[in-house]
């Protein structure tokens, strides 16, 4: 079982590589504080993962009824040992958005599936489980009893002063952590070394502006470190904030522009999300994403972000056509 590490003063990481998932790793913090310390995400429902965060706790000396946890999102990688912390007498924090997405267990909803092209058959027979977190965890989110959080809102441990800042795009209301005063944020994943996806679901018409958006926002913070919740720390002093912020922006404006260029290779019959993303990828599209349910998932939603992102802003024409939404230049 891998060390947690020593960031920063009283600052701990622990990497959870979970082989079963495409995510090669998450990263687990635990801000070591004499009274009660604080754990950022809590890993996979799995065995191997609960048992990297009950390696650390006792690492680190801590009780863990002692403890709190707090849940950036309500995405598997980053809440599926809530229920093994919850069981230990470990406190759990969340945002309102992200407890309720928690609940509803929806990662791609059949609602959005439709608006990206994708038929209802097709979304039980692709999709399948994959579509829903909850039903890859070993628990109800119900039975769990969780305080809710806001954006504003002070959590003190050791010598940090972390305030909560949600953002949206990559999910509903995901939490960051910032101490002004020592200049470092807990990013999750808002920002990590690669591209994020920004996901649509109903009513988020808006998540890929306002998703860089915020990314603008966090480059023109004045941070000494990032903490994301995938990828190593960044650091201003060796340029990797700026590179990680960067890569992202450029990864999404890349893809805009790719975009753009197959709506205009289609003509005026134009496309629906999954279309485009068959294009991108392979004409053969169920056997391109044959073994990776969840990447075809995660990137037809991406792409649909980004359609709604070019519509809005005038760069691209909509219509809706038997239930699902038709792209063209």
């Amino acid at each position: 079982m891998s060390a947690f590490v020593e960031l920063l003063p009283n600052i701990y990481q622990g990497v959870v590589m979970e082989k079963r998932v495409s995510q090669a790793s998450v990263n687990l913090y635990i801000i070591k504080d004499q009274d009660s310390s604080l754990i950022i995400d809590s890993g996979y429902d799995s065995e191997y993962s609960n048992g990297v965060l009950q390696a650390g706790l006792e690492q680190l000396n801590i009780e863990p009824s002692k403890a709190r946890l707090l849940i950036t999102h309500a995405h598997q990688d980053h809440f599926g040992g809530a229920s093994w912390c919850m069981q230990r007498g470990i406190q759990i924090f969340i945002s309102k958005q992200e407890h309720e997405y928690l609940l509803a267990g929806d990662y791609f909803p059949l609602s959005v599936a439709r608006m990206a092209g994708i038929s209802e058959v097709d979304y039980y027979g692709i999709y399948d489980k994959g579509a829903k977190w909850a039903e890859n965890a070993c628990f109800d989110p119900a039975q769990m009893p969780c305080k809710i959080i806001s954006s504003g809102q002070l959590f003190s441990a050791a010598e940090y002063e972390l305030e909560v800042v949600t953002y949206k795009g990559h999910s509903r209301e995901q939490v960051c952590l910032l101490d002004k005063r020592h200049k470092i944020m807990f990013s999750a994943d808002q920002i990590v070394t690669g591209s994020p996806s920004v996901n649509m679901r109903p009513g988020d018409y808006g998540a890929m502006y306002q998703y860089l958006a915020d990314l603008r926002a966090v480059r023109r913070m004045d941070l000494n470190y990032l903490l994301p919740g995938h990828g190593p720390l960044l650091s201003k002093h060796e340029g990797t904030i700026d590179l990680a912020v960067s890569n992202i922006e450029n990864s999404y404006y890349s893809m805009l522009e790719l975009i753009k260029n197959i709506l205009a290779d289609v003509g005026q019959k134009g496309c629906s999300a999954m279309e485009i993303v068959s294009y991108m990828y392979h004409k053969d599209y169920d056997s391109y994403f044959q073994n990776m349910k969840r990447s075809k998932m995660v990137m037809t939603n991406k792409v649909l972000a980004c359609l709604e992102y070019l519509y809005e802003s005038g760069q691209i024409g909509r219509i809706e056509s038997s239930g699902k939404l038709v792209y063209s230049r």
